[in-house]
């Protein structure tokens, strides 16, 4: 799990540790520094399910509620687009 805005650790490490390992998921939280299980309670619950069962699929669907959108120049709202 890394946060998007880490300082410490890019996002783009995360992809680099895992892409040699067989059975890993790498989930990259928005709008979240260094310490993702401290912003959100969606990064406490992924986190406490891959605890509870390590092999087991991990629900990630509330990570896309957590991307803020932003206000382009015709002032309405927009979804990032990624």
């Amino acid at each position: 799990m890394n946060g998007e805005l880490d300082t410490q650790r890019a996002a783009s490490w995360g992809a680099l540790a895992v892409q040699d390992f067989t059975n890993t998921k790498l989930v990259v939280v928005p709008e979240t520094g260094h310490g993702t299980i401290r912003f959100s309670q969606c990064a406490k619950d992924i986190t406490a399910a891959y605890i509870e069962d390590p092999t087991g699929d991990l629900d990630t669907s509330c990570i896309e509620d957590l991307r803020l959108p932003i206000m382009l120049l015709d002032g309405k709202m927009h979804p990032l687009p990624y």
